[in-house]
């Protein structure tokens, strides 16, 4: 047994408990999702990556974009409510032991509600991220699948809603028989991504270092070279594991690879269409940042307010809203994406015979 094969064995059993927590309950056969609709045209279909880009300054992307982010909306409450759940259970409950540690008068009550507090936090806090977490990566998965196989976004948006829901309903049944792979390519993914990682880190710790805001008189005094570095190596590492992340979950789900190879083809697009995968996603970003909650929009104008301490019900109406508006931005986020890699993955695609949809579809069956 190779090395590769000995160290994708080790790691199952840890990715079958994060992706396995979305499983779909439905026929386990392999299925490859296929749309045709006939009243395309050629125009909306672009053939290059800038094309994807230029597609986007039309309205009528736009339109059909958001038509099929909620045509598959209701696939992802779900993952939604887990995904909030975690956040709100999490947050809450450290705000509430920091309120009992940080008492003037600290009574040996006042530990033991703390306590209870932060562990009541961590084990269901833990618990609904698993389930949000694995729940969005076989949402977006899906989603991603969807996209690739169709001609553009614009023939997904075209669909009767009868036939849009068979269409996602095989998507899943898809991804659903591939988490295992879809959990080790995300994991090589990972594993490249550990030295950008750490260089955010480093760089983090350095701005934040220098921040009279956080460390007062102590801070160090280097002028204006955190900010310099930050700007410099920090936006494009970030930018860069970003466009990453995105590729490496649409190659994991589309193309026809083993899990090493799927991480390498990812990395590969990653840096092949840097630029206008690097601007959909900046646009995406500010697109999420402006459809935040307007206290989370007023606690980033400046240092001071983003480490103030808000009030815990406003919070937890962020978190509320941030999952709400999370099941149309996040399969929107994917779409640009999607339509850019969709020329380069038609190689790498699974053959169509595989699919027992379209078996299904043969004269006489």
């Amino acid at each position: 047994m190779n090395k590769d094969k000995l160290f994708e064995l080790n790691f199952i059993a840890a990715v079958r408990i994060v992706v396995s927590c979305s499983r779909i309950s439905l026929h386990p056969a392999s299925c490859v999702v296929t749309v045709t609709v006939s009243n395309i045209s050629p125009k909306d279909i672009p053939l290059s990556p800038w094309g994807c880009v230029r597609s986007m300054t039309k309205l009528a992307w736009w339109h059909a974009s958001v038509k099929a982010a909620f045509a598959f909306a209701p696939h992802c409450f779900k993952s939604a409510i887990y995904w909030t759940l975690a956040g709100v259970t999490v947050y809450v409950s450290s705000e509430l032991g920091t309120i009992k540690v940080t008492s003037q008068a600290l009574q040996l009550n006042d530990l033991l509600v703390a306590g209870a507090a932060l562990l009541f936090g961590l084990v269901f806090g833990m618990t609904f991220l698993l389930l949000g977490f694995g729940g969005w990566l076989m949402c977006l998965s899906a989603y991603s699948k969807v996209l690739v196989d169709a001609t553009s976004v614009f023939e997904i948006a075209n669909l009767s809603k009868e036939k849009a829901h068979e269409i996602f309903k095989n998507a899943f049944l898809f991804v659903d028989n591939k988490r295992v792979h879809i959990g080790l390519v995300l994991l090589y993914s990972s594993l490249y991504m550990i030295f950008p990682f750490i260089v955010i880190i480093a760089i983090g710790a350095f701005k934040a270092a220098s921040m009279p805001e956080i460390f007062q008189q102590s801070a160090l005094k280097v002028g204006a070279w955190p900010d310099i570095v930050s700007t410099v190596v920090g936006i494009p590492v970030v930018t860069a594991m970003t466009i990453y992340s995105f590729t490496s979950l649409i190659v994991a789900a589309s193309a026809n690879l083993t899990p090493r190879a799927a991480a390498n083809l990812a990395l590969s697009l990653s840096w092949k269409l840097f630029f206008p995968l690097a601007l959909v996603t900046f646009v995406f970003v500010f697109l999420n940042a402006c459809a935040g909650a307007p206290s989370d929009l007023k606690q980033m104008i400046s240092v001071d307010t983003l480490i103030q301490k808000q009030n815990m019900t406003v919070k937890s109406l962020s978190h509320l809203w941030q999952g709400l508006i999370s099941i149309i931005l996040f399969p929107l986020t994917l779409t640009p994406v999607c339509e850019i890699l969709r020329p380069s993955l038609r190689a790498f695609e699974i053959p169509a015979t595989d699919s027992p949809a379209a078996e299904a579809s043969t004269p006489g069956e």
